[in-house]
């Protein structure tokens, strides 16, 4: 009877275990997920040291996803998700076309 006992015990602890690890990784996936989220922006792209930004107004950000080249020097709209991190304001462009100019009356 104690070792039947001892088994469950043992199996109990095992099955808390998976569980809390479980619920840990969500967790962090959940944090991971919202230090991103979907952006839509407007600005010129401008090349740099480290690569292509996109610069609206004050900010700049640190672009990714495609080649940039073709948009250099022009006003964009872009839409990609945007993080922030160690290196700075970063957007991973899903889609980028020429801002089109405004009509002002």
């Amino acid at each position: 009877m104690e070792r039947r006992r001892w088994i469950a015990v043992v199996l109990a602890m095992l099955f808390m275990s998976a569980c809390l690890a479980a619920a840990l990784d969500a967790g962090d996936a959940h944090a991971r997920g919202s230090k991103s989220k979907t952006a839509t922006l407007l600005g010129t792209i401008y090349k740099s040291d480290t690569g292509y930004v996109l610069i609206t107004g004050k900010t700049k950000y640190n672009l990714g996803g495609q080649d940039f080249s073709k948009f250099l020097g022009k006003k964009v709209k872009v839409r990609g998700i945007y993080t922030k991190g160690e290196k700075g304001r970063v957007l991973e462009v899903t889609k980028i076309e020429e801002a089109k100019p405004s009509k002002k009356k």
